[in-house]
């Protein structure tokens, strides 16, 4: 009995989009962004991949626990937690590198690094809010910050300082440049005390490869890391592909419709596979932010309408792309293989969506010089 659907993760793939990243930010350092899964692709084994490699300064994780996890897993390289919201016992106690916002968590990092004995200054990265307003210091903040952390330069090591940016390089880069403009005056001011920062780091991957002027000492590489980049010219690989087997063939007689919602009646028979993916496993489902506006609205109507009469069918036999019929349902997608004669049952169909969650009944497969591994080899 073969798997009906299951994920391949490819690390070497991962490998390469590593050492693109590196060739194109050099001689930045590579922040290797693990938050989110790995961007569903599984923490534990890409981070396992990743552990000690020479082009990875640090690895950057989007939750205490998370970290926690790595070093609970034999993780050894630098792991900078992203987010400010944190436990000081366990972050000191598992050597991560903070994320500080505020004068009132430098301070809490201080006494837990005395509490702890700590032999050398503990390091931490501050975040200053350029334009995002998510979450940083205000740089009218700064100065009172420096001060504290004068008296406290014995026991804690300003390491880092970064930034977010809102909106990348899309429409409003004048954006981008005005929050450049606060971070490099926040450098100008924190150099200026004589203090001085080992990684300087606003850019993500979209930005760094984009415009060289973002990478500073550092970038964090997500997407591209993972093959995700969108509109860069480098030549990523996609690490994570969806793979599914055909449950079933049948054929449907001229002047039928198939599938929900009675589309159009067929002029001709049709050869019809079942493939055992539908929306309860993210198919189909796209995440979208709601419109704030009428050019919103008919962005994403020009959007939709592009997409089922220009865009792709997702799912692919070999270099063939296979069309759907009918309405997507919750379990189970049909397939047109009308012009496919070879195609039988266990055949197999790549589907090329991005994922958002793994799918709940996806076996996951990871390959490593271009042989299938299993998660715990990881």
């Amino acid at each position: 009995m073969f798997a009906l659907q299951w994920v391949e993760v490819n690390l070497d793939h991962l490998e390469h989009n590593l050492e693109v990243m590196h060739r194109t930010c050099k001689p930045a350092s590579i922040f290797a962004v693990i938050k989110g899964n790995a961007y569903n692709h599984g923490m534990i084994p890409v981070a396992r991949m990743l552990d000690g490699h020479h082009l990875v300064t640090h690895l950057a994780a989007g939750r205490e626990e998370d970290a926690v996890l790595l070093r609970k897993e034999g993780i050894t390289s630098p792991i900078l937690l992203l987010s400010p919201y944190f436990d000081e016992n366990k972050i000191v106690a598992n050597t991560i590198t903070p994320t500080i916002t505020s004068v009132n968590d430098l301070h809490k990092l201080y006494l837990e690094v005395r509490k702890q004995e700590c032999r050398k200054p503990y390091p931490f990265h501050l975040k200053i809010n350029t334009g995002m307003n998510r979450f940083g210091l205000q740089p009218d903040e700064l100065e009172t910050f420096l001060e504290v952390y004068k008296d406290y330069s014995r026991t804690l090591a300003l390491e880092g300082c970064f930034s977010h940016l809102s909106n990348g390089l899309k429409n409003k880069a004048s954006h981008s440049l005005k929050q450049k403009a606060v971070f490099e005056k926040t450098l100008e001011t924190i150099r200026g005390k004589g203090i001085e920062i080992t990684y300087a780091h606003l850019a993500a991957s979209h930005v760094a490869l984009g415009d060289s002027r973002f990478h500073f000492d550092a970038v964090r590489t997500g997407n591209a890391l993972y093959g995700q980049a969108q509109n860069s010219k480098q030549e990523f690989k996609h690490a994570l592909t969806w793979k599914t087997r055909i449950q079933d063939i049948y054929n449907v007689p001229a002047g039928e419709s198939i599938g929900y919602g009675l589309s159009r009646p067929s002029k001709e028979k049709k050869r019809v596979a079942v493939i055992p993916v539908g929306t309860v496993d993210g198919l189909g489902l796209v995440r979208q932010a709601p419109p704030e506006s009428v050019k919103d609205v008919i962005r994403q109507i020009l959007k939709t309408g592009y997409h089922y009469l220009k865009a792709p069918s997702p799912f692919q036999y070999g270099s063939t792309p296979l069309r759907p019929l009918g309405k997507q349902g919750m379990e189970f997608t049909l397939l047109d293989i009308t012009a496919h004669p070879d195609i039988t049952i266990g055949s197999e169909v790549r589907i090329n969506s991005s994922l958002f969650a793994l799918p709940s009944q996806a076996e996951v497969v990871y390959v490593r010089d271009r042989k299938q591994v299993h998660a715990s080899n990881y």
